[in-house]
This record gives C-alpha cells, structure tokens and sequence, in this order.
C-alpha cells in the first residue's frame, strides 16, 4: 500500500527529520512522496508531477508539524487520490495506509450529497471521518493504518485495523510524538534512538515475535489492532483504546455450504482490483486452494505461485498444480536454493524489524512477483486458527480430558527438551499450549542469555499475553478449552506474528499482501461455530474441511499438512561457515552462542545481530 510518517513537537524540527523517515521506507510507496505541515510540500523523493505542483521542501525549513506520505498506487491511479488529504475548512489532516474494502457501499450510504476530487477508497474514509466524526471507524472495513490530525482541536487520532494488517508504530517523549509505518522511520527522524528494549526481546525469543504493543526497541510501541489511539497535543497525553473486538456468540446449528460459498465468494470479490497484476500464494493445502478458487471466479487473469525444494518435504507442486487447475490458472513454481551465497542469505535475516527464527516465504515470493510486475499477492491466512487446522487442537482436545492429571506429574519425568515446556504448560494451562509448544527459547534460557538483572521485573510472556485477553474479553474463561486456543491464535498468532512478518517481507519489495479470508465478519460469523470442533479427533478444520470436499480434488486432502517453508537447516549451514557472521557481536550477551543448539535458535542469533550490527 503505502508507507506514512509524521511529528508533532512542542519545539520546531526541521523538514530534514520527515524527509529522512520517508527515504528509510520509500520502498513501501515508490510512485510518489508528499509532506505536510502548513502547506503542501515535494521533494527530493517526490514525482515530477509533484515536483511540478508542489513547492520543494527547504531541508532546514522548520515546523512543529510534519506529515508524510509515500504513494504504492493499488486504487485510482490518478494524482487526485494522492495523500494527505486536507480539510481547510476543519483543519483536518488525513493519512491512510491500507484499504477500505467496503468504499463503495460507504460512499452509496453516507456520501451521496459529498463532492469527490477522486475515487479513491481512502478518500471516502476521509470525508466518512468529516461527517461522522470518530465513529466513522465502526463502519470502515479493511486493512488499514489510519492517521488524522485536528488542527482546530490539536488532537492526533490513529486507528489500526481490526486484525493488525497494517502497521503503526510511534513513539513519545513526553514533548514529542513520532510515528511511521516501520520503526526505521521513527529512527530516521533523527529524534529517538535506536535502542534495545530487554522486555521486548526476551518475549520475542519466547514467542517468535513480540506481541503488540511492545517492540524490541526502547521507547517504540506498535498500535494495537483493532485499538484507536489519541494524542491530545495540549496536554501533552497519548491514550489506546479498543474499538472493536471478537465475541463468542455461539450458534449451534451449522452453517450450510451454499450459505459458506456465499460468504467467501463475497470476501474474495471485494479483494479484486482492476488494472493491476496480482498473484496468489497457492499450496498444495486446503486453504489456499479454496481461496484460488473463489479469487478466480471474479479475476482468470491472476497468476498462482509455488515454491519448492528439490527432493524436500516442502515441496508441494503436485497438489497446488492440482489447486491451480481446479481454479483454472496458471501455476509457476520456484525452487528454494538449498546452497545460496551468505550474500543472498542475510536479507532474509533482516527482512523484518525484529529477529525471526526462519526465513520468510513471503519475502522470497514478493521478489519473485515484484519481477513480474506485480503489487499484489494473496494470502490464504485465517482458517488455520479459526477452524482448528494446526496438530495441536488435536492434541488438546486429547489431553483435555486428563488436564487434571497432566498438572499432578512431576516435570522430571519428561526428556530434559520437554521439561521446559511441560512445566509451562502445568502452571499456564492447556489452553496456552500453542504458545508454549512454539517456544524458541524456554523462559530460563532467557534469563540466562539477557541475564536476571535486566528481566527482574518483567513477566513471563505467557502471563502478559492472558492478561491481555481477559481484558478484552472477561468472559474469556467461560469459553471451551478449543475456543480458547483459537481466540489466543487469533490474538496474538495472527495478528502479532503473522501479518507483522508477512507485511515487513512483502513491502521490502514493493508488494502488498493482502488476506482475503482475514475479514472481520466473515471471521465473527465462523468463530461463532459451537461445533466447527466436534469432530477434531479424526480431522483437522473438520468443518472446513467438509465445505472443501464441495469444490477441491479429492487428492488435496490425502496431502499432510506443510505450509510453504524455507530452508532454514541447509541455510543456516552456509552461514556458520561464514566468519563475518560467527565473529563476537557488540552486545555482549548475544555471544552466548551454542552451535549445537537448534538451527532456528542459531537463525534467531544471527538475526537478531545482523539487526544490531
């Protein structure tokens, strides 16, 4: 989509600080860049349209307000639906980075009397705000990072959307307030350091990536989803609070598949964009399969993509080829190298902003789409954890019948790589065990790599993430074991660890990644399912599943579930025999390297120095 940037200071700061966040993230809106402060600026990053329209920024020119925007043109490619969008008569200063699916049928309810200089689908969320006032958030859907200042009332308001597909970070000082769309552009403002927060990474190495709002970095938060955020620049005061959120309603009787195809026909439809390429994301799996499916139903022009290993138990091109005829498109597979160069490898270590524990699949596809042209790919996330599509539903819906017992053995009983693990589970509940059985490093490796001193005050990560959801839900505990681990999934698995990773990989190459099936209704009216879990034991996504037997090849379903993956022992291989990588690092505590422990705690290492470098 876009990348967005700004400051609000009680002192003036020179235009260099935005023009310097934008560049850092320029990547995530190559068409064009524009400022504002008390007019409309280009420069150096700007179009020769903008060049033309717009008065060049001076680099020293002072304000105490900045305002930025980098341009990936997805709908109306024209220079009217170019950000900010301004009000003069309010004084209103507007940023979205994202999409707003329902633009359309906003427009038809609300906007029939409003004048439009474009038809861009920001642009109605922007005169929706004008007219409605704050609440015109409960009626906007999509995926987005929303941004808007109230001059007349100096006010900031900032939204996310209800899954966390977009970003925002930002970060205040108590005299000034930052945000951008990655922290880099928080750090290129040149007004917060980039320092290491200890809470922030050892709940990283525990879970795989930090659980919004916390970053890695000291003094930088992430905008929850589904969370609304206001700076009252008077009184200097930043407040978050929800906006919406997933409840259990239960609905016993089970939805039809003729009323299923209605619903995900809808969701892929209002996905669909004219006048762009776009490529799928297609396993040999069930969910991408159907995604394809009802993608191409709308759209044959729509490439699917594949990756592979050679003689690897990722590769699965005979299924999606399989999935890709069924939705009558074209498939093109690339191969994983099983030997690439230390030099093709380290992007992939700091593809995110954070470490990561393996390579991401999302930032080999974007390049090979980006070389196609394309600015859009789909993916496929969702089902998997609405439905109950990873082993261990199975295996909690088995050992839910015993979790009394299971809390009376003694940990020492288990093999020392299970102990850790066990011992989480008895104190924090099955319910938790999707968290736990995904642990990188156990909570005592943690402390003895970051040391004691710097996590004295800091709570297991586990702890932190259930006091997050019983205060979003405080009937959390009344749900069933199963509803449990999909609402943590939900939570947290999906919106702090995946789309944040899928985004940061995808936009390094100029691509959106969009998720279809992530639509907040569509996900409420699943959720609701009371029996989508009966019959678990013998299947996994049962319901989904029984929906997919209506349009997918018989033989998709006899494939065991992989997922696209990378490479990461064969890579990590490669690395370890490079010197510049293995030498001491500057943070002292990050020598303490094993180099027979796991590949992905090896990755993670390597990674998280290569960030720090």
């Amino acid at each position: 989509m876009c990348g967005i940037s700004g400051i609000i200071s009680g002192k003036a700061v020179p235009a260099k600080a935005i023009v310097d966040s934008l560049h850092s993230i320029k990547y995530r809106g190559l068409e064009d860049t524009l400022l504002y402060s008390d007019n409309f600026y280009s420069c150096s990053l700007s179009s020769e349209h903008s060049q033309q329209k717009y008065k060049a920024v001076l680099t020293e020119q002072e304000s105490k307000t900045w305002f930025g925007f980098n341009r990936l043109c997805i709908v109306d490619l024209s220079p009217q639906a170019m950000q900010p969008f301004y009000s003069p008569e309010t004084d209103t200063v507007f940023m979205c980075n994202g999409e707003i699916y329902n633009h359309k049928e906003l427009r038809n309810k609300y906007l029939g009397d409003v004048s439009f200089t474009s038809s861009s689908d920001c642009e109605v969320a922007f005169r929706l705000y004008l007219k409605l006032g704050k609440d015109f958030i409960n009626d906007v859907k999509g995926m987005f990072s929303i941004v808007i200042y109230d001059g007349k009332n100096h006010k900031l308001m900032a939204w996310r959307d209800r899954f966390g597909m977009k970003p925002l970070l930002y970060a205040f000082d108590g005299e000034t307030f930052v945000f951008s769309s990655e922290a880099k552009g928080i750090w290129n403002t040149g007004l917060v350091k980039k320092e290491l927060d200890y809470k922030g990474l050892a709940y990283s190495m525990y879970l795989g990536t930090c659980p919004s709002p916390i970053t890695i970095y000291k003094n930088i938060n992430s905008l929850q989803p589904a969370h609304g955020l206001e700076y009252d620049v008077k009184q200097k005061s930043v407040s978050v609070t929800p906006y919406w959120k997933l409840q259990y309603n239960p609905q016993r009787e089970t939805i039809g598949f003729d009323e299923f195809s209605k619903d995900i026909e809808r969701v892929c439809n209002q996905h669909l964009i004219d006048d762009l390429r776009k490529g799928v994301m297609l396993s040999g799996g069930l969910d991408s399969g159907l995604m394809a499916y009802y993608l191409a139903k709308g759209d044959k022009t729509l490439k699917t993509f594949n990756i592979f290993a050679e003689n690897h138990v990722s590769d699965e091109r005979e299924y999606a080829h399989l999935n890709a005829e069924k939705a009558d498109l074209s498939l093109e597979c690339y191969e994983i190298s099983d030997n690439p160069s230390p030099e093709e490898i380290v992007p992939y270590l700091t593809a995110e902003e954070e470490p990561n524990t393996v390579p991401e699949p999302a930032f080999f596809l974007s390049l090979k789409a980006n070389e196609q042209g394309m600015k859009v790919l789909y993916c496929a996330l969702g089902p998997d954890e609405v439905f109950g599509g990873y082993d261990y539903y199975k295996k909690v819906a088995k050992l839910g019948r015993w979790e009394g017992i299971v809390k009376l053995l003694p940990s020492f009983i288990f093999p020392d790589k299970y102990r850790g693990k066990i011992t989480d589970i008895k104190k924090y509940g099955l319910k938790m065990y999707p968290l736990i059985s995904r642990q990188t490093f156990s909570w005592a490796e943690i402390k003895e790599i970051i040391g004691e001193e710097r996590l004295k005050d800091v709570i297991h990560p586990i702890e932190f993430i259930e006091q997050q959801i019983k205060d979003l839900h405080p009937d959390y505990d009344k749900l069933p074991l199963l509803k449990k681990v999909s609402l943590l999934d939900i939570h947290y698995y999906i919106s702090s660890h995946h789309v944040f990773r899928f985004d940061q990989s995808s936009m390094k190459h100029t691509v959106e990644m969009r998720f279809p099936l992530l639509d907040a209704d569509f996900i409420q009216k699943y959720f609701n399912q009371a029996k989508c879990f009966d019959d678990i034991m013998k299947d996994p996504k049962p319901q989904w599943r029984s929906y997919a037997k209506h349009i997918l090849p018989g033989k998709v379903f006899d494939m065991q579930k992989k997922g696209f993956g990378m490479l990461v022992e064969k890579w990590v291989s490669v690395l370890q025999k490079d010197e510049k990588l293995t030498s001491n690092s500057s943070y002292p505590f990050l020598k303490y390297r094993k180099w027979n422990e796991s590949d992905t705690k090896k990755w993670y290492k390597m990674s998280l120095e290569k960030l720090f470098e």
